[in-house]
């Protein structure tokens, strides 16, 4: 769906874990787009890239999670 990882990722993945074989075809994804309904919005798909990103720093936080413009309607004063 993402398609495969960046091939530096990989090369991180792989000198952590020496005893797994990576073996990946490279593949574009085809995007979230397609998957999540129309009526959900592109602060729903926004908000899915950045949970699923597979490099851990380049993945939002728990908190820049709720502070996504998706959840604001669940907001009780105006995040900072």
């Amino acid at each position: 769906i993402l398609g495969t990882p960046e091939p530096e990722l990989l090369n991180r993945f792989k000198s952590q874990a020496s005893h797994m074989e990576f073996n990946f075809k490279q593949q574009k994804g085809i995007g979230l787009e397609r998957l999540v309904p129309p009526h959900a919005g592109s602060d729903c798909i926004d908000l899915l890239y950045k949970l699923l990103q597979l490099d851990p720093p380049k993945r939002i936080s728990a908190e820049d999670a709720l502070r996504h413009e998706f959840f604001e309607e669940f907001w009780d004063a105006p995040m900072s």
